[in-house]
C-alpha cells in the first residue's frame, strides 16, 4: 500500500529529514504481512517515531526493595553485572519492559539527530507498587468459618502515562493521560519469585497500551507536516471566495475547528456531491480524531440507498468498509462500520460481516456475529479465510495536501463564521446558532462580535436570523444594538421575528416611525405587537395612533391591546 494513495501530506515534503522519516515509515508499513489481522495489523504503532521518558517513584523503604525468602530484588541484582542501586535497577527493568511492549507494537525510537516533522512523546511513571506476602482465606474450624492468613505472594503495579504528538515547530497536539494497572499472583505457600511477578504484572498492565494509543492517541497527526501557507480548495471543487479560502480549516491543528469545517462543507449544497463524498472518505481514512472520523463515516453512509429500498451499497463504499474492517486501528470505527450494515442484504454484505466476525476484538466480532444470524451459516473455512483488501480509491486532490495549519483560536472562529455564512445548509445553521448563543463579548472582540451579530440578523436562514436577533436583544447595553434592532424591524418579513423586534424598540423618533408603520400592517399579530410597543413611546403621535387602533381596528385583539397600552401610558403619566 502506498501512502500517497491515501492522501498523506508527507509525500510532498521536500526537506531531507522528513523524507528520511517517511522512508522508514513506508518500509515499516510495506514489511507488514499481506494478511494482517482484522484489528488493524499486529503492529498498531508501526512506523511511529517515539520519544520515551520513563521513571519509577519508589521510596527507599518500599517492600519491593527489602529482603525476602526466595528470589527477591537483591537476588535479581546479583545476576546483573551492572551494580546499579536497587531503585535504579528496578526502574531500568520496568522501563525496559515498557519499551519492549511498544517496540513489539511497531514503535521505533525517535532519532535525536533528525528534525522530524512530528514525533510522539510518551512519559511513563511507575507511581505505585504493592507487594503482598499473604492473603486471607476462610477456613472451617469445628462448625465455624474463620479468616486465616496463608502465604501468598502477589504484586500490583500502577503506571501513569502521558502521551502527546509534538511538532517540530513546538506546537503540541491533544494529550492523552492514562492510568494502567497490572497484577500477578503466585500459588499459595510458594517462595517469592519476583522476576516472574514483575514480568507477569508488567504484561498485565502494558499489553493494552499500544492499542489504546493507536485508538485514542491522535497518531494520524504524525502523517502531517505543519505549514504556514494554507491551501485553497482544489480546483475540482469549482468553488470561489470564502468556500475556497476556508479549505485550510479542514487541516487545522484544532480538532474542534476541523470538525466544524467538515460539517459545514459536507452539509453545503454549494459543493458538488461527488466532491463531498471524496472529502468524507478522506476524513474516514486519514483523520486521527475519533469523533470526526466517526461522523464522516456516518454522513457517508447516509448518502447510500435507504435500507428499506433493498438496494445494495455502492462499490466504493463496500471497498471502503472492507478496508476499514481490515486496517482501522480503532475498534470503535470497525464496530461502527459493521453497525451501519444492519438490515442490509446481499452477498457483499455477508462478506463484510464475515470479515468482522474474525476480528480479534470481541466488541467488534460480536456486532458482526449478531447480524450474521440473518444470513446463510458460515463455514469454518470462510471464517478463517481473510484476504487483504486494496486501498480505497480517493480523489486525485488528496495527494497534494501539504500538512496541518496552526492558527490562533480567535482566527479559527472568524474563519468558521465566514465559512458557515457562505456554505449555508443545516450544519452551518446549527454552528451559527450555537455560536450566537455562546460567543463571548471580551473587550478586544466586542466590535467584531457586534458586527457579526448585526450581519447575521439579516441572514436568509430563519433560525439563524432569530438567534441573532435574540442575541442583539440580550446585548442592548452596547452602543449600536438599538439601531440594529430598529433596522431589523424595518426589514423583517417573518411575523414572529418582526413582533420580537417591535417589542424591544427603544423610545426614540426612529423607533416611533417603525411602530407607526407596523400599526398599519395587514396582519393582525403585527398590529397587536405594534400597539403593545407603542405604550413605551413618549411622543403624542403614539397616543393618537393607539386611540385610533382602540376605536377603529377590525381585529378585536388589536383593539384590546391598544386599550391596554393606553391604560399603561396613563399610569406612567404620559
Amino acid at each position: 500500500m502506498q501512502l500517497c494513495e491515501l492522501g498523506v501530506s508527507l509525500c510532498h515534503v521536500r526537506n531531507v529529514p522528513a523524507i528520511l522519516w517517511l522512508s522508514g515509515l513506508l518500509a515499516a508499513l510495506s514489511a507488514q504481512p499481506a494478511t494482517a489481522s482484522a484489528t488493524g495489523g499486529d503492529q498498531p504503532l508501526s512506523g511511529i517515531p517515539l520519544a520515551l521518558t520513563c521513571d519509577a517513584e519508589v521510596p527507599p523503604a518500599h517492600p519491593l526493595l527489602a529482603s525476602h525468602t526466595g528470589r527477591d530484588l537483591n537476588d535479581l541484582r546479583d545476576d546483573d553485572p551492572s551494580e546499579l542501586e536497587p531503585i535504579a535497577w528496578l526502574e531500568r527493568q520496568l522501563c525496559a519492559r515498557l519499551w519492549e511492549t511498544l517496540a513489539q507494537a511497531g514503535a521505533h525510537a525517535a532519532p535525536k539527530d533528525l528534525r522530524l516533522p512530528a514525533r510522539a512523546s510518551l512519559r511513563a511513571t511507575l507511581v505505585d507498587a504493592y507487594l503482598d506476602d499473604s492473603r486471607i482465606v476462610d477456613q472451617r474450624i469445628s462448625n465455624n468459618l474463620w479468616p486465616v492468613s496463608v502465604p501468598h505472594w502477589s504484586l500490583e503495579i500502577i503506571w501513569r502515562i502521558h502521551f502527546q504528538v509534538q511538532y517540530s515547530t513546538g506546537v503540541l497536539g491533544p494529550s492523552l493521560d492514562l492510568v494502567l494497572r497490572g497484577e500477578a499472583h503466585q500459588e499459595d505457600y510458594q517462595e517469592l519469585d519476583l522476576a516472574v511477578l514483575l514480568a507477569s504484572a508488567s504484561k498485565s498492565a502494558l499489553s493494552r497500551l499500544p492499542r489504546v494509543l493507536a485508538d485514542e492517541g491522535s497518531l494520524g497527526e504524525l502523517l502531517f507536516t505543519l505549514t504556514k501557507t494554507p491551501q485553497a480548495a482544489p480546483r475540482s471543487w469549482r468553488v470561489e471566495g470564502v468556500l475556497a479560502q476556508s479549505f485550510a480549516l479542514l487541516l487545522s491543528t484544532s480538532s474542534d475547528t476541523r470538525h466544524g469545517a467538515l460539517a459545514m462543507y459536507l452539509g453545503s449544497s454549494r459543493l458538488p456531491l461527488t466532491e463531498r463524498l471524496g472529502l468524507a472518505r478522506w476524513f474516514v481514512i486519514n483523520e486521527p480524531d475519533l469523533p470526526i472520523r466517526r461522523d464522516a463515516l456516518a454522513w457517508l453512509l447516509q448518502q447510500e440507498p435507504n435500507v428499506k429500498s433493498g438496494e445494495s451499497l455502492s462499490a466504493p463504499t463496500i471497498e471502503l468498509l472492507a478496508w476499514l474492517l481490515h486496517r482501522a486501528t480503532s475498534h470503535r470505527i470497525r464496530a461502527a462500520a459493521l453497525t451501519a450494515l444492519a438490515g442490509r442484504k446481499g452477498s457483499e454484505i455477508r462478506d463484510l460481516l464475515l470479515l468482522g466476525a474474525g476480528d480479534a476484538d470481541p466488541r467488534v466480532a460480536d456486532v458482526a456475529l449478531s447480524q450474521l444470524r440473518n444470513f446463510k451459516a458460515a463455514t469454518a473455512q470462510e471464517l478463517d479465510t481473510r484476504t487483504s483488501p486494496k486501498p480505497p480509491t480517493l480523489p486525485p486532490w488528496t495527494k497534494t495536501l501539504d500538512g496541518r495549519v496552526a492558527d490562533a483560536q480567535a482566527a479559527d472562529t472568524e474563519r468558521l463564521l465566514a465559512l458557515a455564512s457562505a456554505a449555508q445548509g443545516k450544519a452551518s445553521d446549527l454552528w451559527l446558532r450555537r455560536w450566537l448563543k455562546d460567543s463571548s463579548v471580551a473587550a478586544d472582540t466586542l466590535d467584531w462580535n457586534l458586527s457579526a451579530w448585526i450581519e447575521l440578523s439579516g441572514s436568509q436562514s430563519l433560525p439563524v436570523r432569530k438567534a441573532a436577533l435574540q442575541r442583539l436583544i440580550r446585548e442592548q447595553q452596547f452602543v449600536g444594538v438599538a439601531e440594529a434592532i430598529a433596522q431589523r424591524a424595518q426589514h423583517e418579513t417573518e411575523p414572529e421575528l418582526l413582533g420580537l423586534a417591535l417589542a424591544n424598540l427603544e423610545d426614540n423618533p426612529t423607533s416611533l416611525q417603525v411602530l407607526l408603520a407596523a400599526a398599519s400592517h395587514p396582519e393582525a399579530p403585527i398590529r397587536r405587537a405594534a400597539a403593545t410597543a407603542l405604550a413605551g413611546q413618549g411622543a403624542a403621535a403614539a397616543e393618537l395612533r393607539l386611540r385610533s387602533l382602540a376605536r377603529d381596528d377590525r381585529d378585536r385583539k388589536v383593539r384590546s391591546a391598544a386599550r391596554k397600552a393606553l391604560r399603561k401610558r396613563a399610569r406612567r403619566g404620559r
